[in-house]
């Protein structure tokens, strides 16, 4: 895999499974789509809303406006940021992917406001995904509704999922390379 610029993960505080989607439709244009679908068999979430940083404002919209060119930088990299829902050797659980701040989880999100262990996501047999709270203190939603502690709900491509300020889309492979397509 390429080496990604360390500016497209300063949003993110160390969270190097975190990918710029123009990485992926290059590899999708020169490996080609079966080969792709090989090296990458899994859904994704592409960022959607990350909190503001380094003095970026909210607006009443919840919509991040910069407030400087840094912070516009910054902002285009975190909106052009996916991440793949695959296993890695850092997490002990074998069933799932979770998701958290500390540096054992599948996907790490360093904010403060993430729990340790904030969630996980569990495929199925049919290749479907569930995503279970983790017991989170700020929570995890779906599409705007909160997912009830260790209670779990079948994500479809599209769902938003908030994870305390942090929004993503959730979108399977199939998806995912179409979208990739039209860019």
């Amino acid at each position: 895999m390429r080496e990604e610029s360390s500016d497209n993960l300063e949003a993110f505080d160390g969270a190097r499974d975190f990918l710029s989607i123009y990485f992926l439709i290059e590899d999708l244009k020169e490996m080609g789509e079966d080969n792709f679908r090989e090296k990458y068999p899994f859904p994704f979430m592409a960022m959607k809303y990350a909190p503001p940083i380094d003095g970026a404002q909210g607006d009443d919209t919840g919509e991040l406006t910069p407030s400087s060119e840094v912070d516009r930088k910054r902002f285009l990299s975190t909106s052009s940021m996916v991440v793949g829902i695959c296993k890695t050797d850092r997490n002990e659980f074998s069933s799932g992917i979770t998701v958290g701040r500390s540096r054992n989880n599948d996907i790490i999100i360093r904010a403060a406001k993430i729990s340790k262990r904030h969630a996980v996501f569990v495929p199925g047999e049919d290749g479907r995904y569930k995503l279970v709270d983790l017991g989170s203190s700020n929570g995890t939603l779906v599409n705007a509704t909160r997912i009830k502690r260790k209670r779990s709900i079948r994500l479809r491509t599209g769902d938003r999922i908030t994870l305390w300020r942090y929004v993503f889309e959730f979108l399977y492979l199939d998806e995912f390379i179409k979208r990739l397509k039209q860019v």
